[in-house]
């Protein structure tokens, strides 16, 4: 018969004293006892757990304590690789979340450069325009006052105004038929441009577009 461990005995009491209060609820009705039984098998279990642990614990260290010395080697070689492995895969990780936010720093800059330079040549694009427009309005009221003696500042203002009102109409006329012929908006507004400046805007609009424009 094998020998009783300190433990197997304690298993051994509380069981008994389990069963015993079982047995004083019967008689006694008495929750009690049934609430002791309960308390007294969660120890039971409790210890046997314990014990297993135990067990299995010592099994692994008889068996490590029986492995060679080839054996030992592979396995910490394998945990060295693993522990390799892992290292290489957090730092590859890690680079390419730092090379990510790279580009995406990067592009965000090469962004904020383009809008810079678009934003630029609008406000110089705008600039040139204003100071055409200002020489036009100015050279347009210096030779309205000389041809239209007793008209005032105010008036050949006007007519300024007038005047560029009729060329902006005739201009999006000559546009809208020119892009009837095909062309895109870009096409149409560089050929006319090509066109008024080789006549020196001296020439009707429409003309320009019946004459001028290309055969599609």
């Amino acid at each position: 018969m094998a020998t009783l461990t300190y433990t197997d005995k304690q298993i051994r009491k509380f069981e008994k004293k389990a069963r015993h209060n079982d047995e004083q609820f019967r008689k006694t009705q008495d929750k009690l006892y049934l609430w002791k039984a309960d308390e007294l098998r969660e120890k039971v279990k409790k210890i046997s757990d314990n014990q297993r642990v135990d067990m299995e614990r010592a099994k692994r260290k008889v068996k490590e304590s029986k492995k060679t010395d080839d054996q030992l080697m592979n396995e910490a070689m394998r945990q060295n690789r693993r522990e390799r492995n892992e290292a290489e895969k957090k730092m590859k990780e890690k680079g390419e979340k730092e090379k990510e936010l790279r580009d995406r720093r990067n592009k965000a800059r090469l962004l904020m450069k383009k809008k810079k330079e678009e934003q630029k040549k609008e406000e110089e694009k705008k600039g040139k325009y204003i100071a055409e427009m200002n020489q036009m309005r100015d050279e347009f009221i210096k030779e309205y006052l000389e041809k239209n003696e007793g008209h005032n500042y105010s008036q050949a203002h006007k007519e300024f105004n007038r005047s560029i009102h009729k060329q902006l109409e005739r201009g999006r006329r000559a546009m809208e038929m020119l892009q009837s012929f095909g062309m895109d908006s870009d096409m149409a507004e560089e050929h006319l441009c090509k066109v008024i400046e080789d006549r020196n805007n001296e020439v009707n609009c429409e003309e320009i577009v019946v004459n001028e424009s290309p055969r599609l």
